[in-house]
């Protein structure tokens, strides 16, 4: 691998390893899920839905739905099935849920703080600007690449004979 790319890689395992959830009862993924729930409390006191959680966070259901579990026994949550369509099931905030999220914000807000002030306004905003890019531009490689793999399996003999 080029030297560039090394270094690139290396400093995204870098930020891979920063772990702000660690100073919070709750793992990463705990927090998101309740994020998700605590913006959509905001405008539907109904709560939303574990699939609309799933699809907000780009994640499979099964995963939604073990960290809901957790959070419902940690008291965090609760679901309730929905009267109309029993297939849906509602997941809301419980106050516990709801003070946690706040002091997970607040939290998460001093440390962008305590970030920030090491650079000026003009820098920070180039630096949002290129991470935005840099997150579009690595989505898109990344889907580029998923579709020429799979052009280029199709069609493919295996050698049991299986077409692909």
């Amino acid at each position: 691998m080029e030297c560039e790319a090394n270094t690139f890689f290396g400093v995204m395992n870098a930020f891979r390893s920063i772990n702000v959830f660690s100073l919070l009862p709750l793992s990463r993924q705990e927090y998101m899920v309740m994020f998700v729930i605590s913006k959509k409390q905001e405008t539907d006191l109904e709560g939303c839905t574990v699939s609309a959680v799933a699809k907000k966070m780009r994640v499979p259901q099964p995963a939604v739905s073990r960290t809901l579990r957790g959070l419902e026994n940690n008291g965090y949550i609760q679901r309730e099935v929905c009267r109309t369509d029993r297939r849906n099931t509602y997941v809301t905030l419980t106050e516990t849920g709801e003070t946690e999220v706040m002091r997970a914000n607040q939290l998460l807000e001093e440390f962008h703080k305590g970030i920030r002030e090491r650079f000026t306004q003009e820098e920070a905003d180039q630096l949002m600007d290129l991470l935005r890019r840099l997150c579009a531009a690595a989505s898109e490689e990344l889907d580029a690449m998923k579709a020429a793999r799979a052009a280029c399996t199709k069609g493919v003999k295996h050698p049991d004979g299986e077409t692909f």
